[in-house]
């Protein structure tokens, strides 16, 4: 079995593309508490990377997002947007095409990169709030989504556990 860790970057200076010194003082907190991680994957967007940076590890690699067009994401965002409850996205997955189109592209883009995590190790992925928040939901569709409590926080994600080619189970991981 092999794990992937996603987590929603730290707080950016608003307006740009950087973090904020509080952003890089609570990436830093958070990674004290981190283990170790096989590969780091961050997104193509700054702030991403300065947080894997800012936590204590190198980042190995960039994901690229799912193929969507510009008008199919600003329909996602309409469907499902920020603050919308795991238990929404997961039956909007379930009920509208297009969201189901991004939840088996998502729960596809995962499974690539957890399928060559080494055995019993840990590859950790630094992404965005909506993109983590359907990660999750696609990854472990038959999840009890409404006890999850609120969308993932700046530094916050979920655990993934891999095994024979699926997901499993997944762990969320709250900063207090």
């Amino acid at each position: 079995m092999g794990f992937l860790e996603l987590r929603r970057h730290s707080t950016r200076v608003p307006g740009t593309d950087h973090l904020s010194q509080e952003g890089v003082r609570l990436a830093q907190r958070v990674g004290t508490s981190m283990d170790p991680f096989a590969r780091v994957i961050a997104s193509p967007s700054p702030w991403t990377y300065e947080t894997a940076i800012a936590t204590g590890f190198a980042v190995s690699d960039r994901y690229t997002p799912v193929p969507f067009t510009e008008t199919e994401w600003e329909e996602l965002g309409q469907l499902m947007p920020p603050g919308t409850p795991f238990i929404v996205r997961s039956e909007t997955m379930q009920r509208v095409g297009l969201a189901e189109r991004l939840g088996n592209a998502l729960r596809n883009q995962w499974t690539d990169y957890a399928a060559a995590v080494p055995h019993d190790e840990c590859c950790l992925v630094v992404t965005h709030s909506g993109y983590i928040d359907n990660s999750a939901v696609a990854c472990l569709p038959a999840e009890r989504h409404a006890q999850w409590g609120e969308n993932f926080g700046h530094c916050e994600g979920i655990r993934l556990a891999f095994d024979d080619g699926h997901f499993v189970s997944g762990k969320i991981i709250r900063v207090r």
